[in-house]
């Protein structure tokens, strides 16, 4: 029976070791800092601006928005693309290693994007 408890003892060692070790943090956005997770962001850009996203390794910009679409630029080190999204469909863009999905548009042109970097 001592040999269980001690087993047990080294187990709930290990894992809190484990769990110290790891910068995991909640939000809003998700569960980041866990090993081999990426990440998300929500990001409202307004035409006419930049969004400036992981330091500088990704940029956001509009180029339109309607009702339900908005027409997005990313730029990441050596690739552009420029496609229109549409809200409420599983409609996303890959600019590697990001993944952006329009959240909603606002007639003040202006729309709330998901960036996703990693796995999802």
């Amino acid at each position: 029976m001592k040999r269980g408890r001690a087993r047990d003892a080294a187990l709930r060692s290990a894992l809190l070791a484990t769990l110290a070790a790891c910068s995991m943090t909640v939000s809003k956005e998700g569960v980041e800092g866990l090993p081999g997770q990426g990440w998300k962001r929500a990001v409202d850009i307004r035409i006419g601006e930049m969004a400036i996203v992981d330091g500088s390794d990704l940029e956001l910009s509009l180029a339109a928005v309607d009702v339900d679409r908005a027409t997005i630029v990313a730029a990441t080190p050596g690739n552009t693309l420029r496609q229109t999204l549409v809200v409420g469909l599983d409609d996303e863009m890959t600019v590697p290693p990001y993944t952006i999905r329009l959240l909603s548009t606002d007639i003040s042109g202006e729309a709330a994007v998901e960036i996703r970097k990693g796995r999802r």
